[in-house]
């Protein structure tokens, strides 16, 4: 009887265990218990959540939350920072300038027309100065001198209209005068501590500081002081498209023209090695024997008299 009874149990649920076999076909490996009922069974139920479980992905939730909390905090960053830096920017050097000239009637161009006040120094510019200076050349020297004493004399001293006198010459440099940074005894062999005229401290010249011009020693060829030079006349060069102001600092070779301070030269843009700073190209000499800086060592003193004696110079040589 229970022989019987077994086999009819077992069939009745044999077919329902096929077709979920069947449906499981990909967990065969996991069949490797003995018992095919009850473990079938579990993994049935096990399967299905852990298939379940990638599937809604909890993770790809949180991605989209991440994904537009970076794009929402880049706009505000560039909008911020950069655009409104860069809208300052412009409008501060840019925005006052060009439209002040093109309305005259505006309020505007009050400020141009004080701005207007920069033409000044496009008036006293190099190529202006070397016209006035090109016009007339009385010359004052018996002869010529030479740029360096290896070249032949081809250098007049000109006295020239608006009462400037003027030369054109190359510029060597002259390290004479209080030793300091750049001219010292060890900056070349002829280095000497004293300069024709000294300050109004007393003590020689800087050729470090000062902006001097040294002038040819007086001779039969040409005497600066017979023509009213002398320490602390005013001297203006004029060198590519830089005009700078100095003064008469110094005496050289009474035969050789086309000489200044090392601080004269870094004004024109020629410093570098002792030895090496200066130029042998053009260099245009005006000087005013009317006028004397004072104090004669005063860089500054040396500009706000050349300002004004070379715009009263090109005002008395305008055509």
């Amino acid at each position: 009887m229970t022989l019987a009874l077994v086999p009819l149990a077992c069939a009745a649920p044999a077919p329902p265990a096929r077709p979920r076999t069947a449906a499981a076909a990909a967990p065969p490996p996991h069949p490797a218990p003995p018992h095919p009922g009850p473990p079938g069974l579990h993994t049935t139920a096990t399967a299905p959540p852990t298939l379940t479980a990638p599937l809604p992905a909890a993770p790809p939730a949180p991605a989209a939350p991440t994904r537009p909390a970076p794009t929402a905090s880049p706009p505000p960053r560039t909008g911020a920072g950069a655009p409104a830096s860069r809208a300052t920017r412009p409008p501060a050097p840019t925005a006052p300038a060009s439209p002040t000239p093109p309305p005259s009637g505006t309020p505007t161009a009050s400020p141009s027309s004080s701005s207007a006040a920069a033409p000044r120094p496009a008036g006293a510019s190099a190529d202006a100065l070397r016209s006035r200076a090109a016009r007339s050349c009385r010359q004052l020297s018996s002869g010529l001198f030479r740029r360096d004493a290896a070249r032949p004399p081809d250098v007049p001293v000109c006295a020239g209209v608006g009462g400037a006198l003027h030369w054109t010459a190359d510029l060597d440099i002259d390290c004479d005068g209080r030793p300091g940074p750049v001219c010292h005894a060890g900056s070349g062999p002829y280095f000497q501590e004293t300069t024709a005229w000294n300050g109004s401290d007393g003590r020689p010249l800087s050729a470090d500081e000062v902006p001097y011009v040294v002038v040819p020693g007086p001779s039969a060829r040409w005497s600066p002081a017979a023509a009213g030079v002398t320490g602390g006349t005013l001297a203006v060069l004029v060198h590519g498209e830089r005009v700078r102001y100095a003064v008469v600092g110094d005496t050289g070779p009474v035969d050789v023209i086309g000489e200044a301070s090392y601080a004269a030269a870094l004004s024109l843009g020629l410093g570098g090695a002792p030895q090496a700073a200066g130029t042998q190209g053009d260099v245009l000499y005006l000087l005013f024997p009317d006028t004397r800086v004072r104090p004669v060592e005063d860089p500054a003193a040396a500009r706000a008299a050349g300002r004004d004696r070379v715009a009263r110079y090109l005002r008395e040589t305008s055509p």
